[in-house]
């Protein structure tokens, strides 16, 4: 009988796997989860980071943006999944 994994390999049914992201090496927990935003101007004058869709709960996000408009990337943490999860932020498009 054939054993069910190759000596110090993935087990056979994933040992011929498609080299995509889900079963990449390389993507583990520590791949940084990507997020796309907004830079908007709030009532009171500060500056806002709109993050449309959470990667984590999918719903709208709000967070502080000291730099303003200069904004392009920020790094945030999710208070929303019940556990403080790093995320990126990618800013898009101009202030509003």
């Amino acid at each position: 009988m054939p054993p069910d994994k190759p000596k110090g390999g993935a087990p056979l049914h994933l040992a011929h796997r498609p080299n995509d992201s889900a079963a990449s090496p390389t993507a583990t927990i520590t791949t940084p989860i990507i997020a796309h935003g907004r830079i908007v101007r709030a009532r009171s004058g500060s500056w806002l980071l709109v993050v449309d869709r959470c990667p984590f709960c999918r719903r709208k996000h709000t967070h502080g943006a000291p730099a303003g408009p200069e904004t392009r990337e920020e790094r945030r943490v999710s208070h929303c999944a019940g556990t403080a999860r790093p995320y990126r932020v990618i800013v898009s498009g101009g202030a509003a």
